[in-house]
């Protein structure tokens, strides 16, 4: 598992750094807020952009499957405990592919997922202003998430004596994620909601 933690985190964080650091490099305050929309493939920088939209593909594909799964789950659990003996709900068929090995399909599944990400994509598309509504949430909750709580939990679980050296830096490093969050939802609230607000013809849509 930390293997796999570890790996996640590599990969992450390389496909963030040239979505970001070297997207900024390269185009400063003209580039597109939204890379995968945002390039004309007729002009010199297309090359960039392809790489650009791998990645991001690559990125988001992988991001979605793991933030959205826990959410399947709990709503096909509700589902088959509302509805014990609901054939479509509970009954798996067995497909074989040649070549492979055969795996079991769940119909309620397949047609649950499917309208689920039909409904995710309509609401996206119909929400004003939401990629800087993303980024505000994802300001916002980077810190607590994706810092604060693993850091208590491996400082309270390994036992860590308190004003140690290690108990410092984790400390130090919580505190400076902190700073960074609120610099980052300060600007997404600041550069993306209320300029938009302001002016509504801002809208990517």
């Amino acid at each position: 598992m930390s293997k796999a933690i570890l790996v996640s985190g590599v990969v992450i964080n390389i496909i963030d750094g040239l979505y970001g650091f070297l997207g900024y490099a390269a185009f400063g305050d003209s580039s597109p807020r939204n890379v995968l929309t945002g390039f004309d493939f007729h002009n010199p920088y297309w090359p960039v952009a392809i790489i650009a939209n791998v990645l991001i593909v690559v990125y988001f594909v992988g991001a979605y499957q793991v933030s959205c799964q826990p959410q399947f789950q709990s709503f096909e659990k509700f589902a088959a405990e509302k509805f014990p003996d609901n054939d479509f709900i509970r009954k798996e068929f067995e497909v074989r592919i040649p070549g492979c090995k055969p795996f079991k399909l769940n119909l309620f599944k397949l047609v649950s997922r499917t309208l689920w990400v039909i409904l995710g994509t309509f609401i996206a598309k119909k929400l004003p202003f939401f990629n800087d509504i993303i980024g505000l949430i994802g300001a916002i909750s980077y810190w607590p998430l994706a810092v604060c709580f693993p850091v208590e939990m491996f400082i309270v679980q390994t036992e860590i004596p308190k004003w140690s050296k290690k108990w410092i830096c984790l400390k130090m490093l919580s505190a400076t994620c902190f700073v960074l969050t609120v610099i980052g939802a300060g600007g997404s609230a600041a550069v993306g909601l209320v300029q938009k607000y302001r002016n509504p013809s801002m809208n990517d849509y």
